[in-house]
């Protein structure tokens, strides 16, 4: 019984749609949608691409210690900090992409999306009027 349920509970926590109770993903209050697409969202976030329909989206990023990041990558884009770094290195040197802008903490994520056509990510508590959490299809 205890094994099923931690094989269901690790089902559960892996799909697309549940970035968890803590990080949410996050737009201004004046973002067209209050959702984004899981393929949308990762394309952002790898650089693969710059813009959704016909709007351009800058995706940030909290910095590399923030516990925020790595639950953000770990359960929104599977992936582990360590393979992030791989993968922007490798991209970076290449030339196929540019990593997210980094911001210092989460008032300058809150500062930065709120007043720019951007995407970014937090603790769930820390929402306010000037941002909206949108919801993972």
């Amino acid at each position: 019984m205890r094994r099923l349920i931690a094989v269901l509970s690790l089902i559960i926590f892996s799909l697309p749609g549940f970035a968890g109770e803590n990080v949410v993903v996050i737009a201004g209050a004046d973002f067209s949608t209050n959702s984004i697409s899981y393929q949308n969202l990762k394309r952002l976030y790898l650089g693969r691409a710059t813009s959704i329909d016909t709007t351009e989206i800058e995706p940030i990023d909290l910095p590399v210690n923030s516990k925020a990041r790595e639950e953000f990558y770990r359960k929104v884009m599977r992936r582990t900090p360590e393979q992030m770094k791989r993968y922007w290195v490798r991209a970076v040197f290449t030339g196929a992409a540019k990593p997210p802008r980094e911001v210092k903490d989460e008032a300058e994520m809150i500062q930065i999306v709120s007043s720019e056509s951007a995407l970014g990510y937090l603790a769930k508590k820390l929402l306010d009027d000037s941002i909206k959490e949108l919801e993972i299809k």
